[in-house]
């Protein structure tokens, strides 16, 4: 079945999450003029239908899980080039990491944890793929953050 269905902004494209016939998850984007839909791949690695959202400017962020050492990365793609010409912006996350884009589409925050770091955290990146950097480690204490980010105190 197919959930999580998301417009691109120019409403050109839509995204989807799907589970396939033999039970592994994936992304697809259906241009819904053409009515044809493509599945989101890169080689070596199990595409997420979990965590995917839309830039500005048409661009897709997503997760996939790397399949040989079970590590998480973000990833960005055109989608005029689901196929081939998907981008690594941060990766070896242990946990599926959620992910927002600025509304400027410059950057991208991930709310996650990298491998052999039991700590939760947020990080920035930009959408070119640099300035990979950590705002903040997240409390045990939800509410400790959101008391920090309205206070924009969030920036170490």
């Amino acid at each position: 079945p197919a959930s999580l269905p998301s417009w691109s902004p120019d409403s050109r494209h839509l995204a989807f999450a799907k589970t396939d016939l033999d039970s592994t998850g994936g992304l697809y984007v259906i241009d819904p003029q053409s009515r044809v839909s493509s599945r989101i791949a890169v080689s070596g690695w199990q595409v997420s239908g979990q965590g995917f959202s839309w830039l500005p400017d048409g661009r897709l962020v997503f997760i996939a899980l790397h399949s040989a050492d079970t590590a998480y990365n973000v990833f960005i793609v055109s989608p005029s080039a689901l196929s081939s010409g998907s981008k690594s912006l941060a990766g070896s996350f242990r946990t599926i990491p959620a992910t927002a884009p600025s509304p400027d589409g410059k950057f991208v925050a991930i709310f996650g944890s990298m491998r052999g770091d039991s700590v939760f955290a947020v990080f920035a990146v930009g959408t070119d793929g640099t300035g990979f950097r950590k705002l903040r480690n997240l409390d045990a204490n939800p509410n400790a953050f959101i008391d920090d980010w309205q206070d924009c105190q969030w920036i170490e």
